[in-house]
C-alpha cells in the first residue's frame, strides 16, 4: 500500500484543509524552517517561482516536503538546506535523517514529481558510500545554557564579544524603516567595497517585501549591531515558527568587521532563538567564520530521480561528478606531496 499523499500546487489556490494539516504538522517538526512555511512558497508563487508542497503520511512517518519547480524538473532542497522534515524528528541523525528515513523521503518526492525529474538534497550520511559532496554546512545545536554556548565558539570570537559588550556595543532588532534602510546600505557598502559585481542601488519606495522592506515579511529576522547610534554590523535569517534558524545575509562596516561586530550579532541570535523555543541553527555554509560560531558540519549531496526517460542523463551527471571528484582528489593529493617543486615561470 502506497503511502498518503495530500499535495498542493501553488500555480492553484490554497486549500483551507491543507493548511490546517501542513501547519500542525510545521509546528511539531524540530527542523521545520522558513522554506517550509505556505506564507513563503506563497510569496514565492507571487513571483513565478512556484513549487509543490507534499503532506506524506505511512504508518508513523508523517511528513513534509517542498519541491521546487526548476529549469528541469523539481528540486527538493539545496546543497545547505534539506526541504523535508518530520514531525517528532524522523530519525537519529544530520537534520533528522538517517538512511531509512532518507531514502523513504528521496521515494516520497519522486512520486510527487510524477515522472519529471528530480534532485532531492540530502545529508550525505544519509546516502552512503559514492555520494557526492554538493556543499557543506554546519548546524548548531542551540540546547545549552549561556556558559556552554559561549564556550562552543571560538576563543578570538569570545574575547571580541567581552570586550564590545564591556564597550557599549548593543544588538538591537530591526522592525523599522529606519532599520531596514541602515542594514540595505552596509549591503551596498559591502558590495561596492569587495567589488561583488555591479552595487544594486537602494530603491526609494519599494512595494511591501521587497527590496529593503523584505524584512518585513513574517519569516525574516534582521538583528543589528549598534554603537553610539551607528549600526556597524547587521545579519539577517528566516524563521519558521519553531524549528530551526537560517543565517541567511550579512553585512559590515570595516569597522565593526575588525571588531568583531559580526560575531556580537550572532552571539545575540544565537540567545534569542534558544529562548524564543527554536532548536538548532543552520549557518548556511562552512566558511571560516560560520566554522569558528561552532556547530556540526553536514555534507550535503543529491540524489537524482525521474521517470524512465532520466534514467541515462542521470547516470551519465553522476558519473561525470565522480571523475571530477577523483581529479579533484589527485590533484590535491599531488600538490600536497612533501618536496614537490614548483615549476619555474
Amino acid at each position: 500500500m502506497q503511502p498518503k499523499h495530500r499535495i498542493w500546487d501553488t500555480t492553484t489556490a490554497l486549500p483551507e484543509e491543507f493548511t490546517s494539516a501542513w501547519s500542525a504538522r510545521l509546528a511539531k517538526a524540530p527542523y521545520a524552517h522558513f522554506a517550509l512555511r505556505l506564507d513563503w512558497l506563497q510569496w514565492e508563487a507571487k513571483h513565478g517561482r512556484h513549487a509543490r508542497a507534499v503532506l506524506a503520511d505511512d504508518g508513523g512517518r508523517r511528513a513534509l516536503l517542498v519541491l521546487r519547480r526548476e529549469k528541469q524538473g523539481w528540486h527538493c532542497g539545496w546543497p545547505w538546506r534539506t526541504q523535508v522534515a518530520f514531525e517528532r524528528g524522523g530519525a537519529e541523525g544530520d537534520m533528522g535523517l538517517d538512511r531509512e528515513t532518507a531514502a523513504w523521503a528521496f521515494e516520497q518526492a519522486q512520486r510527487a514529481g510524477a515522472g519529471d525529474r528530480v534532485r532531492v538534497f540530502l545529508p550525505a550520511s544519509t546516502l552512503g558510500r559514492g555520494a557526492l559532496a554538493r556543499g557543506t554546512t554546519i548546524v548548531k545545536d542551540l540546547a545549552l545554557d549561556d556558559e556552554k554556548l559561549l564556550a562552543s565558539l571560538d576563543p578570538d570570537k569570545r574575547r571580541q564579544i567581552r570586550k564590545l559588550e564591556k564597550a557599549g556595543w548593543e544588538v538591537i532588532e530591526g522592525t523599522t524603516a529606519e532599520h531596514f534602510r541602515a542594514f540595505r546600505q552596509l549591503q551596498f557598502d559591502n558590495d561596492a567595497r569587495l567589488g561583488h559585481g555591479t552595487p544594486t542601488p537602494m530603491v526609494e519606495r519599494p512595494a511591501p517585501g521587497e527590496d529593503w522592506r523584505e524584512w518585513e515579511l513574517p519569516w525574516q529576522w534582521l538583528l543589528l549591531a549598534v554603537h553610539e547610534g551607528v549600526v556597524h554590523a547587521g545579519s539577517g535569517y528566516g524563521r519558521a515558527a519553531n524549528g530551526m534558524v537560517d543565517y541567511r545575509a550579512n553585512a559590515s562596516t570595516p569597522e565593526g568587521r575588525k571588531a568583531g561586530a559580526n560575531a556580537l550579532v550572532a552571539w545575540a541570535a544565537l540567545r534569542r532563538a534558544r529562548d524564543g523555543g527554536w532548536t538548532h541553527m543552520n549557518w548556511g555554509g562552512n566558511t571560516t567564520f560560520k566554522k569558528q560560531l561552532g556547530g556540526e558540519s553536514v555534507v550535503m549531496s543529491d540524489r537524482l530521480g525521474g521517470g524512465p526517460l532520466w534514467a541515462a542523463p542521470n547516470a551519465v551527471e553522476v558519473a561525470v561528478g565522480r571523475t571530477r571528484a577523483k581529479l579533484a582528489k589527485w590533484v590535491k593529493e599531488r600538490r600536497a606531496k612533501p618536496g614537490r617543486k614548483e615549476a619555474k615561470s
